[in-house]
């Protein structure tokens, strides 16, 4: 089977597209909820989100060569950057 040559790059760019609006999502209901630090809120949860992207994409790209106690704590991590994603996206459709 032939692959379409802009397959690729819509599927990356699809993805950040999701990722994007994950994030933006996520950072402003958090800061809705946290209402009186509303920037100490946003530069948190933009680090946050951030940190959740390259260590997914380190997971990823490094899972046969990193150990196991590694892997682990970092996939933790990953899920709880999650949860806390979903918890700002909550944050933002509840308001």
């Amino acid at each position: 089977m032939e692959r379409s040559r802009f397959f690729t790059p819509l599927l990356g760019f699809s993805a950040l597209f999701v990722a994007f609006n994950a994030a933006f999502f996520s950072v402003f209901g958090l800061s809705k909820l946290f209402a009186g630090a509303t920037t100490s809120v946003i530069v948190m949860a933009s680090s946050l989100e951030l940190a959740k992207l390259v260590t997914a994409a380190y997971l990823y790209r490094y899972w046969e060569h990193i150990n196991k106690f590694m892997k682990s704590y970092l996939l933790v991590g990953v899920i709880t950057l999650i949860l806390i994603t979903s918890g700002g996206i909550f944050g933002f459709l509840s308001n």
